[in-house]
C-alpha cells in the first residue's frame, strides 16, 4: 500500500517525498518480517514418499496476521528435483494477485489444514466473515461472526480465552495449532529415487484477492474506481515474511 501511494503521490496528494516513503517501506518490511517465521522440520524420504512438516511461529504479541479481515498470510511450498523441475507446489501466486487453488472461486474459502498432500490444498491464515444468514461476506458492516479464523495465535494464548477471541473452524480442533505456532504436515508421493529441494515461504497480503474483487463490484463509485486503477497498475501484490530451504539427499 505504501508503494502504491508513493508511486501516485501527485494524484493522491501525498506530501512526503520519495526518500521518506522509501524509509517507511523499509521499516514496514522489517517490522513485518520480525512478526513470524517458518522452519521445515521432520523430513523423511522412503519408498517414493517425501514427508516433512512446516512450523510457523508467531513472534508478535497478537494474532498473525492481525487487524483488518482483508489481510491474509499463506504457505508457498515447493519441491524440486535435481534437474530443478517442480514436482510439487502448493500456494503459488500469479500476476493477477491470485493464489492458485484458492482464488479460483471468490465465493468460497480455503479450509484450515493439518495435513496437505495435494497441490490444490493451500494453508491460508486468515479470518473469513459471515453475515447474519451465515453467508460469507467481505463487507464489515454486514459481518456478524467468523466462518473461519485460523490466524496464528500469539505466544501465551490460553485455552480458556473468551469465545470471541478463539479460533473458528477446523483450527479449533487442530492439536498443534497452539499459542505461538502452527505445524502443517506435507506428503509428496510417487517420487523416483533422487535428490530433492524443499522450499517454504510465508507470504503476506494486505488485501486478499477475494476482498478486492468484492470491493471492485462497486467501481461506479469514484473512490473504488481509483483504488481499482491503482491496484491494477502495481506489480507488488504480496510481501515475503520468511523462507526456509532443506535439501534431501
Amino acid at each position: 500500500m505504501l508503494e502504491i501511494i508513493k508511486n501516485n503521490r501527485t494524484k493522491l496528494g501525498a506530501i512526503a517525498d520519495e526518500t521518506t516513503f522509501d524509509e517507511s517501506i523499509t521499516n514496514t518490511r522489517d517490522f513485518l518480517q520480525a512478526a513470524a517465521d517458518v522452519n521445515i522440520t521432520n523430513t523423511s524420504f522412503a519408498n517414493g514418499t517425501l514427508n516433512f512438516s512446516v512450523l510457523v511461529s508467531n513472534h508478535s504479541g497478537h494474532k498473525f496476521p492481525t487487524s483488518l479481515p482483508s489481510r491474509r498470510a499463506w504457505l508457498h511450498v515447493k519441491v524440486t528435483n535435481a534437474a530443478n523441475q517442480t514436482v510439487f507446489e502448493s500456494g503459488a501466486f500469479n500476476s493477477n494477485g491470485q493464489i492458485i487453488g484458492v482464488d479460483d472461486n471468490t465465493d468460497g474459502y480455503e479450509p484450515h489444514y493439518t495435513d496437505i498432500n495435494n497441490s490444490l490444498q493451500v494453508q491460508v491464515y486468515e479470518p473469513i466473515m459471515a453475515d447474519t444468514d451465515n453467508k460469507q461476506t467481505y463487507t464489515f458492516m454486514q459481518a456478524s461472526k467468523y466462518l473461519k479464523d485460523n490466524r496464528i495465535l500469539p505466544l501465551g494464548y490460553k485455552a480458556n480465552t473468551p469465545a470471541n477471541a478463539q479460533p473458528y473452524g477446523e483450527a479449533l480442533n487442530d492439536n498443534d495449532f497452539v499459542g505461538g505456532s502452527d505445524t502443517v504436515a506435507y506428503e509428496v508421493s510417487d517420487l523416483p529415487l533422487g535428490d530433492y529441494t524443499i522450499s517454504v515461504t510465508l507470504q503476506y497480503q494486505t488485501m486478499s484477492y477475494g476482498f478486492a474483487q468484492d470491493l471492485y463490484k462497486d467501481d461506479e463509485l469514484i473512490e473504488v474506481a481509483l483504488m481499482k486503477a491503482l491496484d491494477s497498475s502495481t506489480t507488488n501484490h504480496y510481501e515475503t515474511i520468511s523462507t526456509d530451504t532443506v535439501y534431501i539427499h
